[in-house]
Formats: C-alpha cells, structure tokens, sequence
C-alpha cells in the first residue's frame, strides 16, 4: 500500500465517522405528554462541558407544532416534551445538534418519535395551574409524576388510573414574565377514563378543594380559580372560572414548511444608488450654496452699519462710551482694582470700549 492509497483510505474513514449517527428513539402516544431529556453524555465525551441543543424537524427549521423545547443556558439540562394530539403521523424525525461551548465541537444526532395513534385521548381531564413552580424546573424535578400521585388520591380512579396529558409554561398561554423570585407558573392536566365526580363535587370556586383534600397538593400552590374540569370527547369544559377554554391534551395540525426561493438573477442598483447617495448629496450641496450666498452676499458689516446710522445717535453713543470707561478708569485710580500692567497703570478689565488713555 502506497503513500496515496494510505491517505484516501484515511480521508473514507474519518467520512465515515462524520456520517455515523447514533439514533434516540422514543415512543409516544396520542393525548399522554412525552418527555425526553437530552444526555449531554450522548453528544460529547466531557460531560462537565456547557453544552447548548438545537432541535427542529428533520428538513424543516423548527420543531413539530405540539412539540416544545426547553434549555435556558447551555450550562443548563436539555428537554423535549410535548402531547401528540389527533392527525399526527406515526413517526416523527427530530434533528437535534449539540454545540460544545467548550471547544466549539458540533455533533448532531437524529431522535425519532414513534407515536402510538391507536390509542384515543383520556376523555375526562383536569387542568391545575401550579403557581409556585417554572417549566425547567418542572421537567428537571419530574413534577409530573409527584402531582399525578397526589390527583389520584382524590379522582379515584378505576384501575387504569389517569396519566398527564399536557404540561406547559403559563409564558405559552399570553402569560407574564414574573419578576425573581417570583415563578411563571405551569399547567399540567391529568386525565383519564373514567369520571372525575369527586373532584366535581370537592371543588369550591377559587377556595379550592374541601380543607381535607386541599391538604394532599403540598408543595403545590395550585391557582384554582384557574382549575378546569373538561370532557374532550364532547369538547366542553365542565367546570370553569377562567374565561378561556382551551383543551389540553389536544395536539394542534401540522403545518407545511415552504422553502424561500433563491433568485440568482441579477439586479440593478442604478436607481438605488441615485436615490440613496446621489439626491441627499445634491440636496446638501444646494443648502450649501444657499448659506454661502447669505454669508457672503448680503452681509452689512460695521461700516455699512455706520453709514447709514444717522450721526447724532452714532455721537450720543461715543459719548455714553467715554462716559462709561472714565468712571471705570477713576474707579480703578481710587483703589478697587490691583495694577496688572508692568508700568503700574491700572488697565480697564473686559471693556468693550475702543477708546484708549
């Protein structure tokens, strides 16, 4: 093997271990909210160093609509979660790249999501607004599973229990930016298939659950004049004191991503360059004329100013001025002003007299 051979087997080689993808795959199903954290582990052999993700559709810019993506800080954990709804495919292809902060290394590597779309969405549904609490740290702590255990303590439900359909950040819903330390509150809603007629009948407007069942939602400062009780499959809203009615679980349509077309052709920028450099420079240089005509031309001057002031006042104004450097002069005589000139004279300060001694 020569020199030559060596060095395009080295170059088919490192090819391959460019194109090599290690996949991620996730299973779903419709209406049951999906959460995946992306392992730093998985993109980069320094797991210590600040990694920050990017994540879209495989060919398309951004993430399918009922999927979100959340890391504030590269130094940050990484997640993807959302609920599929009805109507979308059964496999999803994400495109997820790993920029090392580090030593600016890129990595990229696909997840597909496989979706179970056999499965219908939990009919009945209730929706919580947690107060205390923000998305990242909601995904990081796994809050889901914790308040879950605490609902079916009052739901009761049949075995089947109920699962988490839909958790996200109230800033998704036109809510504020709170200011520290305040949080920005979540929505989670839990839902299954059978009925919620104890949390209908325990649910008392904006004071909550019945004392003995407000007790078990501890550390969880629920908003419920934000509480919902809904029934997807007739989509309506049971009970309700928020003015909105949005129905959680319920994924959104998919949109079609349209690529810009490129235009190579070429362009004129004649009338751009005469509008944009040539008409403002035209402009500043007529101003520029105009103001040179005014100075220039039309300017008096002291003895034009003289000539045509009628002599008795040009005599009555010498006369004040005469008047007025002597009284300084004999002020100065007296005492009020120390000599500043080598002779011992004393010199008139800031007058504005021609006259002389």
């Amino acid at each position: 093997m020569n020199l030559k051979q060596a060095g395009w087997i080295g170059i088919l080689l490192m090819c391959m271990q460019l194109c090599k993808a290690v996949n991620i795959t996730l299973d779903a199903t419709v209406g049951i909210f999906l959460q995946k954290e992306l392992l730093v582990q998985g993109f980069t052999s320094s797991p210590s160093d600040p990694v920050k993700f990017i994540a879209s559709t495989s060919g398309s810019p951004d993430l399918p609509t009922w999927l979100r993506f959340e890391q504030r800080e590269a130094s940050d954990r990484a997640f993807i979660y959302g609920t599929p709804g009805r109507g979308v495919p059964s496999q999803v292809v994400l495109e997820v790249t790993a920029w090392n902060k580090t030593d600016y290394t890129t990595k990229r590597q696909d997840v597909v999501v496989n979706i179970d779309t056999s499965q219908d969405i939990p009919r009945y549904q209730a929706e919580f607004l947690v107060k205390n609490s923000s998305i990242d740290e909601f995904l990081e702590r796994k809050e889901s599973v914790n308040f879950v255990e605490k609902v079916k303590q009052i739901w009761q439900p049949v075995p089947g229990g109920v699962k988490v359909t839909a958790v996200e950040s109230k800033l998704d819903r036109k809510g504020r930016v709170p200011i520290p330390p305040q949080k920005e509150g979540v929505f989670i809603a839990v839902g299954g298939a059978s009925t919620y007629e104890v949390l209908k009948q325990e649910y008392r407007g904006c004071a909550g659950l019945r004392d003995s069942s407000n007790s078990k939602f501890p550390p969880f400062d629920i908003d419920w004049c934000e509480f919902k009780l809904m029934d997807v499959v007739d989509s309506a809203v049971v009970v309700s004191n928020a003015t909105t009615t949005v129905v959680s679980g319920e994924g959104y349509g998919e949109s079609t991503y349209i690529a810009p077309v490129f235009d190579s052709s070429a362009r004129d920028f004649g009338s751009d360059f005469l509008l944009i450099l040539i008409l403002p420079l035209a402009v500043v240089v007529i101003i520029a004329i105009i103001l040179a005509i005014i100075m220039f031309c039309f300017r008096e001057g002291r003895p034009k100013r003289d000539s045509e002031t009628p002599r008795p006042q040009l005599s009555h104004h010498d006369s004040i001025l005469r008047a007025t450097f002597r009284l300084r002069q004999l002020s100065h005589q007296n005492g009020d002003a120390v000599p500043d000139s080598s002779d011992g004279v004393p010199q008139p300060k800031d007058t504005s007299t021609p006259y002389k001694q």
